[in-house]
């Protein structure tokens, strides 16, 4: 039988952090069992971060939303659009840059924002009292 579970309670990961000592410290482990871990966190442990992307130049490479109904995009959001949302009105926001792109849809109701598109089984954080899907990192198979 195979079981996968998380390691609550890591912090997020700092270059120096001792990695093996901050996963020891939360998971309990048996023989036989494997841990793993993701590339991303052991670059961060290591220091090996690339810097993020200009978003000033970034935005204008890509289009980021919009509002949607029978079309993709029935307007779409670039820098310097301006469209008046009203209640009952669907749209997508898709901050994109070159290699990356998160999508949600919303709809906008008389108590504000729902999110069409979170599903609640993906991991996800806290970023401003909103749930936004963490990354997947698929690993090559050999």
């Amino acid at each position: 039988m195979l079981t996968v579970s998380g390691i609550a309670g890591l912090p997020e990961i700092h270059e120096g952090d001792d990695l093996a000592a901050l996963v020891l410290e939360r998971a309990s482990l048996s023989d036989g069992d494997i841990v793993v871990v993701t590339s991303k966190i052991v670059s961060k442990a290591e220091g090996r971060l690339v810097a993020a992307a200009d978003r000033e130049a970034a935005i204008r490479e890509h289009h980021q939303g919009g509002i949607t109904g029978y079309r993709a995009r029935e307007v779409v959001t670039g820098p310097t659009t301006a469209t008046l949302l009203e209640e009952g009105m669907a749209f997508a926001f898709n901050p994109s840059f070159a290699g990356l792109k998160i999508e949600d849809t919303f709809l906008l109701g008389p108590d504000g924002l729902e999110n069409l598109t979170f599903d609640p089984g993906w991991p996800a954080a806290d970023v401003h009292g909103r749930k936004r899907p963490l990354w997947l990192e698929a690993q090559a198979s050999s």
